[in-house]
Protein backbone atom coordinates (compact mmCIF):
# COMPACT_ATOMS: atom_id res chain seq x y z
CA UNK A 1 0.00 0.00 0.00
CA UNK A 2 1.39 3.31 -1.22
CA UNK A 3 2.57 5.31 2.27
CA UNK A 4 1.17 3.23 4.51
CA UNK A 5 2.04 4.63 7.97
CA UNK A 6 2.59 2.54 10.66
CA UNK A 7 -1.13 1.93 11.83
CA UNK A 8 -1.34 0.90 15.80
CA UNK A 9 -5.01 0.03 15.97
CA UNK A 10 -7.20 -1.33 12.83
CA UNK A 11 -11.12 -0.02 13.57
CA UNK A 12 -13.26 -3.15 12.19
CA UNK A 13 -16.87 -1.92 10.63
CA UNK A 14 -18.56 -4.35 9.43
CA UNK A 15 -22.37 -3.01 8.08
CA UNK A 16 -25.50 -4.00 6.17
CA UNK A 17 -28.25 -1.45 4.99
CA UNK A 18 -27.09 0.89 7.40
CA UNK A 19 -28.05 4.21 5.10
CA UNK A 20 -29.57 5.84 7.94
CA UNK A 21 -26.82 5.21 10.88
CA UNK A 22 -23.40 4.79 9.21
CA UNK A 23 -22.52 8.53 8.97
CA UNK A 24 -23.10 8.73 13.44
CA UNK A 25 -20.52 5.91 12.96
CA UNK A 26 -17.94 7.27 10.52
CA UNK A 27 -18.14 10.88 12.73
CA UNK A 28 -17.28 8.48 16.00
CA UNK A 29 -14.22 7.35 13.90
CA UNK A 30 -12.85 10.99 12.48
CA UNK A 31 -13.84 12.48 15.67
CA UNK A 32 -10.78 10.53 17.39
CA UNK A 33 -7.97 12.57 19.20
CA UNK A 34 -5.36 10.10 19.11
CA UNK A 35 -1.54 9.89 19.39
CA UNK A 36 -0.88 7.37 16.98
CA UNK A 37 -1.98 6.31 13.25
CA UNK A 38 -5.08 4.33 13.06
CA UNK A 39 -6.90 2.96 10.15
CA UNK A 40 -10.98 2.40 9.86
CA UNK A 41 -11.92 -1.01 7.75
CA UNK A 42 -15.48 -0.40 6.98
CA UNK A 43 -16.74 -3.43 4.90
CA UNK A 44 -20.37 -2.87 3.20
CA UNK A 45 -21.47 -6.08 2.21
CA UNK A 46 -23.42 -5.09 -0.73
CA UNK A 47 -25.91 -3.30 0.97
CA UNK A 48 -29.34 -2.62 -1.40
CA UNK A 49 -30.89 0.66 0.96
CA UNK A 50 -28.38 3.35 -0.77
CA UNK A 51 -25.72 2.91 1.99
CA UNK A 52 -22.81 2.65 -0.74
CA UNK A 53 -23.73 5.82 -1.90
CA UNK A 54 -23.46 7.68 1.74
CA UNK A 55 -20.20 6.21 2.55
CA UNK A 56 -18.57 7.16 -0.79
CA UNK A 57 -20.11 11.04 -0.86
CA UNK A 58 -18.53 11.13 2.93
CA UNK A 59 -15.18 10.10 1.81
CA UNK A 60 -15.39 12.65 -0.92
CA UNK A 61 -16.59 15.46 1.16
CA UNK A 62 -14.40 14.63 4.47
CA UNK A 63 -11.25 12.66 3.29
CA UNK A 64 -8.62 12.69 0.42
CA UNK A 65 -6.94 9.86 -1.71
CA UNK A 66 -4.22 12.66 -3.18
CA UNK A 67 -2.21 13.17 -0.36
CA UNK A 68 -1.04 9.13 -0.04
CA UNK A 69 -0.52 8.61 -3.25
CA UNK A 70 -3.62 6.99 -4.39
CA UNK A 71 -6.19 8.95 -6.42
CA UNK A 72 -8.25 5.93 -8.33
CA UNK A 73 -9.83 2.89 -6.38
CA UNK A 74 -9.22 -0.35 -6.34
CA UNK A 75 -11.30 -2.82 -8.00
CA UNK A 76 -11.76 -6.61 -8.74
CA UNK A 77 -14.17 -9.03 -9.40
CA UNK A 78 -15.32 -9.22 -5.78
CA UNK A 79 -15.12 -5.58 -4.55
CA UNK A 80 -14.57 -1.88 -4.72
CA UNK A 81 -12.09 -0.41 -2.20
CA UNK A 82 -10.87 3.11 -1.39
CA UNK A 83 -8.22 4.04 0.64
CA UNK A 84 -7.93 7.74 1.91
CA UNK A 85 -6.64 10.02 4.72
CA UNK A 86 -9.41 12.66 6.73
CA UNK A 87 -8.22 15.87 5.54
CA UNK A 88 -7.92 17.64 8.91
CA UNK A 89 -7.36 14.48 11.58
CA UNK A 90 -4.46 13.38 9.67
CA UNK A 91 -4.28 10.18 12.16
CA UNK A 92 -7.42 9.14 11.01
CA UNK A 93 -7.53 6.37 7.54
CA UNK A 94 -10.14 5.27 5.84
CA UNK A 95 -10.15 1.61 4.23
CA UNK A 96 -13.55 1.15 2.89
CA UNK A 97 -14.36 -2.39 0.56
CA UNK A 98 -17.63 -2.29 -1.06
CA UNK A 99 -17.77 -6.12 -1.63
CA UNK A 100 -20.16 -6.73 -4.95
CA UNK A 101 -22.52 -9.27 -3.35
CA UNK A 102 -23.71 -10.22 0.15
CA UNK A 103 -20.84 -12.20 1.70
CA UNK A 104 -23.10 -13.24 4.76
CA UNK A 105 -25.88 -14.71 2.55
CA UNK A 106 -23.20 -17.52 1.38
CA UNK A 107 -21.23 -17.86 4.77
CA UNK A 108 -17.86 -16.07 2.58
CA UNK A 109 -15.43 -14.22 4.47
CA UNK A 110 -15.48 -10.38 3.92
CA UNK A 111 -12.06 -9.46 4.97
CA UNK A 112 -9.81 -11.83 3.17
CA UNK A 113 -8.31 -8.87 0.93
CA UNK A 114 -7.72 -6.89 3.50
CA UNK A 115 -4.51 -8.66 5.02
CA UNK A 116 -2.38 -5.86 4.45
CA UNK A 117 -4.15 -3.52 6.71
CA UNK A 118 -3.52 -5.95 10.25
CA UNK A 119 -0.47 -7.33 9.49
CA UNK A 120 1.30 -4.56 11.42
CA UNK A 121 -1.28 -3.70 13.71
CA UNK A 122 -0.67 -4.06 17.65
CA UNK A 123 -4.63 -3.62 18.36
CA UNK A 124 -8.06 -3.88 16.79
CA UNK A 125 -11.53 -1.78 17.63
CA UNK A 126 -14.84 -2.75 16.81
CA UNK A 127 -17.66 -0.57 15.90
CA UNK A 128 -21.05 -1.93 13.56
CA UNK A 129 -22.54 0.49 11.29
CA UNK A 130 -25.92 0.78 13.14
CA UNK A 131 -23.64 2.04 16.60
CA UNK A 132 -21.32 5.17 17.13
CA UNK A 133 -18.61 6.44 19.51
CA UNK A 134 -19.26 9.69 21.75
CA UNK A 135 -15.68 10.37 23.22
CA UNK A 136 -13.32 11.35 21.28
CA UNK A 137 -10.49 9.99 23.36
CA UNK A 138 -11.88 6.66 23.33
CA UNK A 139 -9.24 4.55 21.62
CA UNK A 140 -6.35 6.93 23.32
CA UNK A 141 -7.66 5.96 26.63
CA UNK A 142 -7.89 2.45 26.00
CA UNK A 143 -4.80 2.30 24.27
CA UNK A 144 -3.04 3.92 26.90
CA UNK A 145 -4.67 1.59 29.23
CA UNK A 146 -3.68 -1.87 27.31
CA UNK A 147 0.16 -0.12 26.81
CA UNK A 148 0.17 0.27 30.86
CA UNK A 149 -1.49 -3.23 31.96
CA UNK A 150 0.51 -5.76 29.65
CA UNK A 151 -1.50 -8.53 31.46
CA UNK A 152 -4.77 -7.39 30.02
CA UNK A 153 -5.59 -8.41 26.75
CA UNK A 154 -8.80 -6.73 25.81
CA UNK A 155 -10.69 -3.53 27.03
CA UNK A 156 -13.90 -2.16 27.32
CA UNK A 157 -16.48 0.87 28.22
CA UNK A 158 -19.62 1.64 29.83
CA UNK A 159 -21.60 2.86 26.93
CA UNK A 160 -24.85 4.06 26.04
CA UNK A 161 -28.08 2.62 24.67
CA UNK A 162 -30.58 4.53 22.29
CA UNK A 163 -33.69 3.05 21.10
CA UNK A 164 -34.72 3.60 17.65
CA UNK A 165 -38.58 2.94 17.93
CA UNK A 166 -38.58 5.21 21.59
CA UNK A 167 -36.13 7.68 20.30
CA UNK A 168 -35.35 7.35 24.09
CA UNK A 169 -31.37 7.34 24.81
CA UNK A 170 -30.31 5.57 28.20
CA UNK A 171 -26.72 6.39 29.22
CA UNK A 172 -24.35 4.62 31.19
CA UNK A 173 -25.60 1.08 30.99
CA UNK A 174 -23.13 -0.34 33.64
CA UNK A 175 -22.56 2.57 36.17
CA UNK A 176 -25.89 4.23 36.37
CA UNK A 177 -28.54 1.40 35.41
CA UNK A 178 -26.79 -1.23 37.44
CA UNK A 179 -26.81 -3.77 34.42
CA UNK A 180 -25.23 -7.08 34.77
CA UNK A 181 -21.70 -7.30 33.29
CA UNK A 182 -20.34 -10.69 33.79
CA UNK A 183 -16.53 -10.18 35.50
CA UNK A 184 -15.69 -13.98 34.96
CA UNK A 185 -16.00 -16.62 32.65
CA UNK A 186 -18.39 -18.51 34.60
CA UNK A 187 -20.20 -15.89 35.27
CA UNK A 188 -20.35 -15.04 31.40
CA UNK A 189 -21.41 -18.79 30.46
CA UNK A 190 -24.08 -19.45 32.49
CA UNK A 191 -26.06 -16.42 31.86
CA UNK A 192 -24.37 -14.60 28.72
CA UNK A 193 -24.16 -10.49 29.87
CA UNK A 194 -24.08 -7.77 27.09
CA UNK A 195 -20.40 -6.70 27.10
CA UNK A 196 -20.82 -3.81 24.84
CA UNK A 197 -18.66 -5.18 21.85
CA UNK A 198 -18.79 -1.64 20.16
CA UNK A 199 -16.36 -0.69 22.81
CA UNK A 200 -13.71 -2.90 22.47
CA UNK A 201 -10.18 -2.99 22.02
CA UNK A 202 -8.02 -6.15 21.88
CA UNK A 203 -4.74 -7.57 21.25
CA UNK A 204 -4.11 -8.59 18.20
CA UNK A 205 -2.92 -11.50 19.20
CA UNK A 206 -6.17 -12.59 20.94
CA UNK A 207 -7.61 -13.70 17.74
CA UNK A 208 -5.19 -16.58 17.79
CA UNK A 209 -7.84 -18.23 20.51
CA UNK A 210 -10.59 -17.82 18.32
CA UNK A 211 -11.58 -21.37 16.30
CA UNK A 212 -11.39 -19.99 12.58
CA UNK A 213 -13.86 -23.13 11.24
CA UNK A 214 -16.46 -23.00 13.55
CA UNK A 215 -20.08 -21.07 13.26
CA UNK A 216 -21.31 -19.07 16.16
CA UNK A 217 -24.46 -17.14 15.85
CA UNK A 218 -23.04 -14.46 18.22
CA UNK A 219 -19.48 -14.22 17.57
CA UNK A 220 -18.72 -11.57 20.22
CA UNK A 221 -20.09 -14.03 23.00
CA UNK A 222 -17.65 -16.35 21.72
CA UNK A 223 -15.00 -14.37 21.67
CA UNK A 224 -15.57 -12.55 25.35
CA UNK A 225 -16.00 -16.31 26.29
CA UNK A 226 -12.12 -17.25 24.77
CA UNK A 227 -11.08 -14.16 26.08
CA UNK A 228 -12.25 -14.19 29.89
CA UNK A 229 -10.76 -18.09 29.96
CA UNK A 230 -7.52 -17.60 28.43
CA UNK A 231 -6.46 -13.59 28.87
CA UNK A 232 -7.40 -10.76 31.67
CA UNK A 233 -10.27 -8.17 30.87
CA UNK A 234 -10.06 -4.70 31.79
CA UNK A 235 -12.76 -2.62 32.08
CA UNK A 236 -12.89 1.83 32.01
CA UNK A 237 -16.23 3.31 33.79
CA UNK A 238 -16.69 5.63 31.27
CA UNK A 239 -19.40 5.81 28.45
CA UNK A 240 -17.39 5.90 25.18
CA UNK A 241 -20.22 4.79 22.74
CA UNK A 242 -23.49 4.17 22.03
CA UNK A 243 -25.58 0.89 20.94
CA UNK A 244 -28.54 1.48 18.99
CA UNK A 245 -31.42 -0.68 19.40
CA UNK A 246 -33.28 -1.64 16.39
CA UNK A 247 -35.60 -4.29 15.19
CA UNK A 248 -34.18 -6.46 12.72
CA UNK A 249 -30.33 -6.62 14.04
CA UNK A 250 -28.69 -9.87 13.98
CA UNK A 251 -29.16 -9.82 17.80
CA UNK A 252 -33.11 -9.01 17.21
CA UNK A 253 -34.60 -10.74 14.86
CA UNK A 254 -38.25 -9.59 13.86
CA UNK A 255 -39.80 -12.96 13.10
CA UNK A 256 -40.32 -15.97 15.23
CA UNK A 257 -37.75 -18.29 13.26
CA UNK A 258 -35.25 -15.81 13.40
CA UNK A 259 -36.03 -15.20 17.34
CA UNK A 260 -35.61 -18.86 17.91
CA UNK A 261 -32.21 -18.97 15.35
CA UNK A 262 -30.53 -16.41 17.43
CA UNK A 263 -31.39 -17.40 21.61
CA UNK A 264 -31.43 -21.11 20.30
CA UNK A 265 -27.64 -20.18 18.87
CA UNK A 266 -26.36 -18.74 21.80
CA UNK A 267 -27.53 -21.85 23.76
CA UNK A 268 -25.46 -23.52 22.16
CA UNK A 269 -22.58 -22.10 22.32
CA UNK A 270 -23.30 -21.86 25.98
CA UNK A 271 -23.45 -25.97 25.94
CA UNK A 272 -20.50 -25.79 23.59
CA UNK A 273 -18.47 -24.16 25.75
CA UNK A 274 -19.25 -25.97 29.04
CA UNK A 275 -18.15 -29.15 26.96
CA UNK A 276 -14.64 -27.66 25.74
CA UNK A 277 -13.41 -26.14 28.94
CA UNK A 278 -15.74 -29.00 31.04
CA UNK A 279 -17.48 -27.00 34.14
CA UNK A 280 -18.69 -28.58 37.62
CA UNK A 281 -21.76 -30.48 37.14
CA UNK A 282 -24.04 -28.41 39.05
CA UNK A 283 -22.57 -25.40 36.48
CA UNK A 284 -23.78 -27.09 33.95
CA UNK A 285 -27.13 -27.92 35.12
CA UNK A 286 -27.74 -24.64 35.69
CA UNK A 287 -27.02 -23.28 32.40
CA UNK A 288 -29.28 -26.45 30.96
CA UNK A 289 -31.90 -25.26 32.86
CA UNK A 290 -31.82 -21.77 32.17
CA UNK A 291 -30.61 -22.52 28.81
CA UNK A 292 -34.09 -23.95 27.98
CA UNK A 293 -35.82 -22.11 29.97
CA UNK A 294 -34.84 -19.15 27.94
CA UNK A 295 -35.16 -20.67 24.44
CA UNK A 296 -38.86 -22.57 25.05
CA UNK A 297 -41.46 -19.66 24.85
CA UNK A 298 -39.36 -18.46 21.40
CA UNK A 299 -39.45 -21.72 20.32
CA UNK A 300 -43.61 -21.88 20.82
CA UNK A 301 -43.58 -19.41 19.27
CA UNK A 302 -41.66 -20.33 16.09
CA UNK A 303 -43.55 -23.82 16.47
CA UNK A 304 -40.23 -25.87 16.81
CA UNK A 305 -41.98 -29.18 18.13
CA UNK A 306 -38.50 -31.32 18.52
CA UNK A 307 -36.73 -28.48 20.50
CA UNK A 308 -40.16 -28.10 22.63
CA UNK A 309 -40.08 -32.04 23.37
CA UNK A 310 -36.18 -31.73 24.12
CA UNK A 311 -37.35 -28.91 26.59
CA UNK A 312 -40.08 -30.76 28.38
CA UNK A 313 -37.89 -34.17 28.39
CA UNK A 314 -35.00 -32.10 30.13
CA UNK A 315 -37.18 -30.00 32.66
CA UNK A 316 -39.68 -32.40 33.60
CA UNK A 317 -37.04 -34.46 34.50
CA UNK A 318 -35.64 -31.88 36.80
CA UNK A 319 -38.98 -31.25 38.75
CA UNK A 320 -40.66 -28.46 36.02
CA UNK A 321 -43.79 -28.55 34.28
CA UNK A 322 -43.54 -27.44 30.75
CA UNK A 323 -47.45 -27.63 30.70
CA UNK A 324 -47.29 -24.83 33.78
CA UNK A 325 -44.73 -22.90 32.42
CA UNK A 326 -46.46 -22.54 28.95
CA UNK A 327 -49.77 -21.62 31.28
CA UNK A 328 -48.03 -19.26 32.61
CA UNK A 329 -46.70 -17.32 29.45
CA UNK A 330 -50.27 -17.25 27.89
CA UNK A 331 -51.59 -15.12 30.95
CA UNK A 332 -48.20 -13.22 30.29
CA UNK A 333 -46.12 -14.22 33.53
CA UNK A 334 -43.00 -14.35 32.83
CA UNK A 335 -40.29 -17.32 33.47
CA UNK A 336 -38.33 -15.63 35.75
CA UNK A 337 -40.95 -15.04 38.19
CA UNK A 338 -42.28 -18.28 38.27
CA UNK A 339 -38.70 -20.11 38.96
CA UNK A 340 -36.80 -17.57 39.87
CA UNK A 341 -35.42 -19.54 42.96
CA UNK A 342 -34.85 -22.83 41.32
CA UNK A 343 -31.42 -24.66 42.60
CA UNK A 344 -30.74 -22.06 44.81
CA UNK A 345 -29.94 -19.04 42.26
CA UNK A 346 -32.25 -16.67 40.11
CA UNK A 347 -33.03 -17.87 36.51
CA UNK A 348 -33.37 -14.53 34.68
CA UNK A 349 -34.55 -14.76 31.11
CA UNK A 350 -32.96 -12.19 28.81
CA UNK A 351 -36.20 -12.12 26.67
CA UNK A 352 -37.39 -8.66 27.59
CA UNK A 353 -40.11 -8.89 25.04
CA UNK A 354 -41.48 -11.46 26.69
CA UNK A 355 -44.41 -10.41 28.43
CA UNK A 356 -46.06 -8.94 25.65
CA UNK A 357 -45.23 -11.44 22.49
CA UNK A 358 -46.28 -14.51 24.96
CA UNK A 359 -50.75 -12.88 25.12
CA UNK A 360 -50.39 -14.11 21.55
CA UNK A 361 -50.06 -17.75 22.09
Amino acid sequence: MVNEPNFLVKVTCMTYNHANYITDAMDGFVMQQTSFPFVCIICDDASTDGEAEVIKKYLDDNFDRRDIGLSTPEETDEYLRIYAQHKENKNCYFCVLFLKYNHYSIGKAKTKNLVGFTTNVKYIALCEGDDYWTDPLKLQKQVDYLEEHEEVGVCYTDYSRFDEATKVLTQSLYEEQGQFRPTSYEQHLIKPGYLAPMTWVYKKELLDLIEKQKSFVDGTYMYMLEWLYHSKVGYLPVDTAVYRSHEGSASSPIDANGRFRYYKGVFDTQLYYANKYPCPEVLLEKIKVRGYLDVLPVAIMAEKEDFIKESKSYLESKGYSVEAIIRDLKEGQSVRKSYAYRLGKAIVSPLSWLKKKCKSF
